[in-house]
């Protein structure tokens, strides 16, 4: 579904991503693991069209994705940023209205059921200004507003950066349901052990670089990502929630 090859991209003179290739295939869940600065979040700004790589090629089904953020939506691919970026002076349902430009008439509507579905709090509080929610439901009101424009693939940044366990549960709960919709997700996730039980299959990012990748399962059972990213030094991890399969 999503290639990545080759992809390098500087801030000037300071290197962010070094030829990174990865694919994400239909269906399923694919999560980037790595540290602060691996450059995680700039390889999500490059597939979103919101950075233009220097080297590499991004194809969606074998089409170059377009390197403008309004034209990659178009082409069924939304992104939910870190740190929400919700619009604080507009209420729930005027920030879902945003996340929908791509659908009128009742395609609109029904996005919105299904968000409200997916999210009953946000249906509660539909009028309700977005600043005035919290942190919990603004990020379910960032994944509902990335859900309005029905994208095939959705990107997530940070999902559960600066929540409560409980809410942090509930969302990957959430996201679970989303893919099994149809909707296939790519995850940057800090919180490695809830990301790696969800995704079929992860790669690890250090410095720029893919250095390791393999299913959720294998890698939360690798001694290095133990310790890098679990903080366990030896032994088996135990994760809540299934562990989904991945692809051979």
């Amino acid at each position: 579904m999503l290639e990545v090859a080759g992809v390098t991209f500087s801030y000037g003179k300071i290197r962010a991503l070094s030829g990174v290739n990865l694919a994400v295939r239909e269906a399923e869940i694919v999560a980037i693991i790595g540290s602060n600065g691996a450059g995680k979040t700039t390889l999500m700004r490059c597939i979103a069209g919101q950075l233009r790589p220097q080297v590499g090629s991004i194809n969606l089904r074998g089409v170059p994705l377009p390197a403008k953020p309004h034209e990659v939506v178009r082409r069924r691919v939304a992104m939910v940023p870190e740190g929400r970026l919700i619009f604080p002076n507009l209420t729930v349902e005027e920030n879902l209205d945003i996340g929908g430009f791509t659908r009128s008439g009742s395609d609109l509507v029904k996005g919105k059921d299904r968000a409200f579905r997916l999210f009953p709090v946000l249906g509660e509080r539909r009028r309700q200004m977005g600043g005035t929610l919290s942190g919990g439901e603004q990020q379910m009101l960032a994944i509902a507003r990335g859900l309005m424009s029905e994208p095939r693939l959705l990107l997530l940044d940070e999902p559960s950066l600066g929540l409560a366990p409980l809410i942090v549960r509930d969302i990957f709960r959430t996201l679970q349901e989303i893919n099994e919709a149809g909707v296939t997700v790519l995850l940057v996730e800090q919180n490695a052990r809830k990301a790696l039980a969800i995704a079929g299959r992860a790669y690890v990012l250090e410095t720029g670089r893919i250095v390791r990748t393999g299913t959720g399962a294998e890698l939360l059972k690798d001694p290095a990502i133990l310790e890098s990213y679990l903080g366990v030094r030896s032994g088996p991890v135990s994760v809540d929630g299934p562990q989904r399969r991945g692809f051979a």
